[in-house]
């Protein structure tokens, strides 16, 4: 009605104002929708910072400090539902309500406040802590303080964790039996415990860095790029996660070597903790250890070698019976391997009955807890029975465990070889009993230990008036010559005969006797002299008539001898004064010659009778004797003919030496009358020799020799004639050299059958 009331321009005017307020209206709609939006974003952020947070979020009123909103993660960290947190007040949750107090106070300042820790209690009444923010805060036309709780109770003791660990560290770092040294990424020295100053002698101002530290303890330049070289591949490793113990030597500050041992760690912080032990003297322990286990092992060798080569046996048995040792010789013994035997019992080795017996045995060393000893026949796995003696003993190890260990010799060779020597003994006794001859057992002081009956019974005594006593008691009081020395020469040499001596018999008569000793070891006296003897008293006297007789026999062939000179002399003179008054030159030399003959047969009997042995006579004095007469009868002087005679040594029967002497009678004679004529002058050599079984007789001249024609061995001269068959009388032979003179050389046999 209005509207048709109204002009037209008054419903422009209107319809423009209605468009005007209609756009007002749409800009305030649309200003609305977006304060709506931003409302929601503001909501959504709202809930996303205040219900989504992990962190606790309450507003306490700054007046009441009493709770008048909290978060989910409120209920979690104090245990209370948002209910009963916004009946109560922020001080009920504290456990330091003073500082709490003053804390949100604080926090209602226009900058807020933030408290690095403080201690709250839950529902339950556990303690825990918490950082805290807080701030003012205008909530619903309320002036409140927003308080952003984090519980830091992982923090917290975690941070404790490290502290007790750094403290830990430093504990361990500073009694550290080796040294700890922190070195940084730079290189440079942060910290040296106190063992590492002891063990190298510095401290942490003289070693700042690496460089330095290596120019000090490596003096030596190639030592020391070495060690460098070591050092930075070791680092390397240390990151790559694989670390590289190493072993230096090191001059210390003092100058002194030491063998240390270095462990480098990389630290999260890329820092590196060194670790360095002084091994000097455990490489010197070790160097003596090694030393003692190679004696050690040496020692078993030989310990080995000395059981394996050793004449007895050797065992021992565990406490279950299992043989855990055996040497060579038992094995060898019953034809084992060391495989058959190590770790078995007896019965799974030996027959059961030898079995049973060795098990009883040292059953019976562990039940006694001592030595048994004890010889035994024991029948082996070859089924011959041996003789042993065996030693058991108890061994016990270091865990208290019972061990049996054995030796053992096999006696069997030497009971059998005993068994016999006493088979021997009593036949030897027997036979010492019953010899014919005395004998008698002395020790080395001179004590007679045994006597045969013969010895007691040709003495005339009874034994124990002779067991005991000394062997001089029985002796005459003049002991022969020699007989001191005799007796320590026994000893030594072990043995003495023909030792003679005169005893006195209980009848006090005395005996000859002579002795032959012996050194031996008898079973029962021990060592002694075994002496036999042998009475010669009868044989002395029959000595001392056969003694007589040939002294009578002696004197009545000197006298013959003597005779037969005087004899031959006569019948020499006879022929001198025949051939004085022969008429004619011829008759004048036979009779001359056969007187020299005869002289020569003379001068042999002459010689003899004049010597004290009458069986043969000496050679040369003979031939010197004679070839002076020869000179004397034909006129020769020595000054013209000279004479060489060697038979120096050599003596002769009388049945040799005549033929002998007859033929150098010749031989000289022809040298003295044919080989000098006119007083030429020459030498005349007689020499005899004996070679192997022959005797040589050499007469030789250098005069004008034998005739072209003459023949010697068919010479019609007697005096030839007579030396050809005194050759054959010899059983000899003879050749004649015609050069430079004449020699005659007469080879005859030492001995003529």
């Amino acid at each position: 009605m209005i509207l048709q009331q109204m002009t037209r321009d008054e419903l422009v005017a209107y319809a423009a104002d209605l468009e005007r307020k209609l756009l007002e209206s749409q800009k305030i709609e649309a200003r609305l929708r977006e304060g709506d939006e931003a409302r929601r974003e503001s909501e959504e952020t709202y809930r996303l910072l205040f219900s989504e947070r992990r962190d606790a979020i309450v507003l306490v009123d700054e007046e009441t400090l009493a709770f008048v909103e909290a978060n989910h993660s409120a209920e979690e960290i104090w245990g209370y539902t948002r209910e009963e947190l916004l009946n109560m007040k922020a001080l009920e949750v504290s456990v330091e309500p003073e500082k709490s107090f003053a804390s949100i106070k604080a926090g209602a300042g226009p900058k807020g406040y933030d408290v690095p820790l403080r201690w709250q209690k839950k529902k339950d009444g556990t303690v825990f802590p918490v950082e805290i923010s807080v701030g003012p805060l205008t909530w619903k036309g309320r002036k409140v303080v927003c308080a952003i709780v984090r519980d830091i109770t992982d923090r917290v003791q975690a941070e404790l964790e490290s502290r007790i660990e750094r403290q830990r560290f430093e504990i361990l770092s500073e009694h550290a039996p080796y040294g700890l040294a922190m070195i940084g990424q730079d290189g440079k020295f942060m910290y040296v415990n106190p063992r590492f100053k002891e063990l190298f002698g510095y401290e942490l101002t003289e070693i700042p860095n690496e460089k330095q530290w290596f120019s000090m303890a490596f003096p030596e330049p190639a030592k020391r790029r070495t060690a460098i070289s070591a050092w930075l591949a070791d680092i390397e490793k240390v990151r790559t996660g694989k670390p590289r113990p190493r072993t230096f030597e090191i001059v210390c500050k003092d100058g002194l070597k030491k063998t240390v041992h270095f462990m480098p760690v990389q630290l999260d912080n890329g820092d590196h903790l060194m670790t360095c032990e002084d091994i000097t003297e455990r490489n010197r322990a070790e160097e003596r250890i090694r030393k003692s286990e190679a004696k050690l092992r040496a020692s078993h060798a030989q310990f080995q070698a000395y059981m394996d080569n050793s004449p007895v046996i050797a065992f021992m048995r565990d406490d279950q019976g299992r043989y855990v040792y055996v040497n060579r010789l038992l094995l060898n013994n019953n034809n084992l391997s060391s495989s058959q035997v190590l770790g078995k019992t007896a019965y799974e080795i030996f027959p059961e009955e030898m079995a049973s017996k060795v098990t009883k045995e040292d059953l019976d060393v562990v039940a006694s807890n001592s030595v048994v000893a004890a010889i035994e026949s024991v029948i082996d796995r070859t089924g011959d029975q041996r003789e042993w003696y065996l030693i058991r003993f108890p061994v016990q190890d270091a865990d208290g465990r019972t061990y049996v260990g054995g030796v053992g010799l096999d006696l069997t060779e030497r009971i059998n070889a005993q068994r016999a020597l006493e088979v021997r003994e009593a036949r030897f006794r027997q036979i010492y009993e019953m010899m014919p001859l005395m004998v008698h057992s002395v020790d080395r002081d001179g004590v007679i230990r045994n006597v045969n009956r013969r010895w007691l019974s040709h003495m005339g005594y009874d034994r124990e008036e002779v067991i005991g006593r000394r062997l001089d008691d029985f002796m005459s009081k003049n002991p022969p010559a020699g007989w001191n020395a005799s007796w320590p020469q026994l000893w030594e040499k072990g043995s003495v005969s023909g030792i003679q001596c005169q005893w006195a018999k209980k009848d006090r008569s005395i005996m000859d006797a002579v002795l032959a000793s012996i050194i031996i070891e008898d079973p029962v006296l021990g060592r002694v002299s075994l002496t036999a003897v042998h009475d010669i008293t009868d044989l002395k006297r029959a000595e001392e008539q056969i003694k007589k007789s040939l002294e009578e026999k002696e004197v009545l062939l000197r006298e013959i001898n003597h005779r037969v000179k005087n004899n031959l002399q006569v019948i020499s003179s006879l022929l001198r004064l025949q051939a004085r008054q022969a008429s004619d030159e011829t008759s004048r030399h036979v009779l001359q010659d056969t007187e020299n003959r005869l002289h020569t047969i003379a001068l042999i009997h002459e010689t003899l009778y004049q010597s004290r042995n009458l069986a043969s006579i000496d050679v040369e004095p003979y031939l010197k004797r004679l070839v002076a007469h020869l000179f004397y009868l034909y006129g020769v002087h020595s000054s013209q003919i000279e004479t060489t005679i060697a038979a120096e040594g050599f003596r002769l029967g009388v049945d040799k030496a005549d033929p002998l002497g007859l033929i150098a009678n010749e031989l000289v004679s022809n040298c003295l009358k044919h080989a000098f004529p006119a007083g030429r002058k020459g030498i005349v050599g007689i020499s005899f020799t004996s070679e192997s079984d022959q005797f040589h007789f050499k007469v030789s001249d250098n005069g004008v020799g034998l005739g072209e024609n003459f023949d010697p061995f068919d010479a019609q001269t007697l005096g030839l004639e007579l030396v050809n068959t005194l050759v054959k009388q010899l059983h000899g032979e003879m050749t004649v050299k015609r050069t430079a003179g004449t020699k005659f050389h007469i080879k005859f046999p030492v001995s003529t059958s």
